[in-house]
């Protein structure tokens, strides 16, 4: 079974919605069952783009709940992104995902969520950030960005 990704988005750009079908959200292919440290490996490049990066335009983001990765650089600098409904089913949170969206100032984290990578949330600075999980899968999966959240209830 191949994974249904977004790779590019024609649509409304500044209220994004990504449709229930798509399960990753990528800037190009990559093989179906690929391990996240791969899909970090894979994907980073030094000007290789996701497929919202340095979008000024967008404000929100609604996510349908098949989605389960969010892949590398894929919302890197939308500077004006205020708000993110990300989907409960997400696993992975890729390399730089959302670096540099510096509007975002809350963030609703799902229990689903397994996995975040380096920078996924870098020159972010939250208010207020709410994790649907217990303390000890926040120790493997965000505690290492506390040092960027405010207010961070889990």
């Amino acid at each position: 079974m191949k994974e249904t990704m977004l790779i590019n988005y024609q649509g409304d750009m500044k209220n994004v919605v990504i449709p229930e079908e798509i399960k990753m959200i990528m800037g190009e292919e990559v093989a179906y069952g690929t391990e996240f440290e791969e899909l970090d490996r894979a994907m980073w490049k030094p000007f290789r783009r996701g497929p919202f990066s340095r979008n000024e335009e967008i404000e929100t983001v609604t996510m349908g709940d098949n989605v389960t990765v969010i892949g590398p650089k894929a919302f890197e600098h939308c500077s004006n992104l205020k708000s993110i409904k990300l989907s409960s089913s997400l696993r992975y949170i890729g390399l730089s995902a959302f670096m540099g969206c510096r509007s975002l100032k809350e963030l609703y984290l799902p229990h689903s969520l397994s996995y975040v990578a380096d920078w996924a949330f870098a020159y972010c600075h939250f208010d207020k950030v709410v994790y649907d999980g217990t303390l000890l899968e926040a120790d493997d999966c965000i505690a290492h960005y506390a040092d960027l959240f405010t207010d961070m209830l889990i």
